[in-house]
């Protein structure tokens, strides 16, 4: 019937539209702001990507693979703050590493839109970054 036609293609559209393929996504941020600061010897490590994959493996290990990225050497004891576009059919991943075998201890925080969405003080041990992703559809 005509109005099981109709009720089916609304559900079809607004399934499409909720995972950002009919057209953008209102509630995607335009913006994303990183800042990382705190007391740190060596120099620190900040990846950030809007194109980027996770792949897990049958055993649930997840690795990330980049696209593109940009990388950005933060000096000891300097406080970092930089914008970044995000665009609504991508995701956004920033990735704070600490290449030394000396801990830094540092705060990191990640805004979505001028809402934090990220906000972790930590130690940072070489091998173990902290990672914040959101992924869009």
């Amino acid at each position: 019937s005509l109005a099981l036609r109709t009720l089916l293609v609304g559900f079809l559209l607004a399934g499409s539209r909720a995972c950002g393929l009919v057209g953008p996504d209102p509630w995607v941020p335009k913006m994303a702001r990183v800042e990382v600061n705190g007391t740190f010897p060596n120099t620190l490590e900040l990846i950030t990507s809007t194109r980027f994959t996770r792949v897990t493996d049958g055993e649930g290990n997840t690795e990330t693979f980049f696209d593109t990225s940009d990388t950005v050497f933060i000096a000891p004891g300097s406080h970092y703050q930089q914008q970044y576009p995000i665009r609504p059919d991508r995701g956004f991943l920033a990735r704070l590493t600490n290449p030394d075998s000396t801990e830094a201890v540092v705060t990191f925080k990640v805004w979505m839109g001028g809402e934090l969405a990220f906000n972790r003080e930590d130690a940072l041990l070489q091998e173990e970054p902290l990672e914040f992703r959101r992924i869009y559809f």
